[in-house]
């Protein structure tokens, strides 16, 4: 790049004794980057530091589905803790289409923070949870909205950052995916987050087909389409065996869904 803007005359031109033009530009852009970098990271402790109600750095959302219909999902969450001591994380919901037996929700911490002796329940159930509420959605018989509030113990410590994992499993339940009409995955969150990404794995098999409307926002809610102004397209592998979204900052309050079906193909 250098190259392209000083000409070779201006290049061996020497600034001092030991220093020419070539490598006098080179430091500053490496000074220039560097800074950059370290601004940006300065810019986050600063955000952790004022944000005084607990938010995710991340999280993560895992689909991996089995040709009989049954889903295994593996959601992760880096949490940054608030201004106060917590026992309680984040309210999560889960909108699915089939009750799911209490069993099938099992917490799995893998960044224990500063205790190595935490648990994570919801409740006295631990590690297994009992979802604190099921409702159906309304106006759609087929959807049930799953909501909890998991405790952890002993408390989080004010600012504290813990990352764990919610896994869920449902058998048998995504048999839509493998019709015409097809079905929908996707995620709402309760609290900020910075960056929100979903991966989905087809059977072995079958190959993701993405349908109209490929991507869409629904309010929490009702369920209803929105228009949030995201322009979001959802990444299919070059053999469809999988799909990648991407949401840099999630709002509070939408869901958001890719529609697919699955099509099989020659082993």
């Amino acid at each position: 790049m250098i190259a392209l803007f000083i000409d070779d005359e201006r290049t061996i031109k020497l600034l001092s004794a030991t220093i020419g033009l070539k490598d006098a530009a080179y430091l500053l852009l490496i000074f220039l980057l560097a800074a950059g970098i370290l601004a940006l990271r300065v810019l986050a402790k600063i955000y952790n530091a004022v944000s005084y109600d607990p938010f995710y750095k991340s999280a993560e959302y895992h689909y991996f589905y089995l040709e009989d219909g049954t889903v295994i999902t593996r959601n992760r969450f880096d949490l940054v803790n608030g201004w106060h001591q917590s026992a309680v994380l984040p309210e999560e919901n889960l909108l699915w289409y089939a009750p799911i037996p209490q069993d099938s929700i099992i917490y799995r911490l893998y960044q224990r923070g500063r205790f190595k002796d935490r648990r994570i329940s919801s409740g006295d159930k631990a590690p297994q949870i009992d979802p604190i509420n099921m409702q159906r959605m309304p106006g759609d018989d087929q959807n049930y909205r799953y909501m909890w509030q998991p405790r952890i113990n002993p408390s989080l410590a004010p600012k504290e950052e813990i990352s764990y994992i919610a896994e869920i499993i449902t058998p048998g339940t995504e048999m839509e995916a493998f019709e015409a009409r097809g079905t929908n995955f996707g995620f709402g969150l309760n609290v900020t987050c910075r960056r929100a990404t979903v991966f989905a794995y087809a059977p072995f098999g079958y190959k993701f087909v993405l349908i109209e409307p490929r991507f869409s926002v629904r309010d929490s809610q009702t369920l209803a389409e929105i228009d949030s102004g995201r322009s979001v397209e959802p990444n299919v592998s070059p053999d469809g065996s999988m799909v990648t979204l991407v949401i840099k900052r999630p709002k509070v309050g939408e869901r958001y869904w890719v529609h697919y079906r699955f099509e099989k193909v020659e082993v």
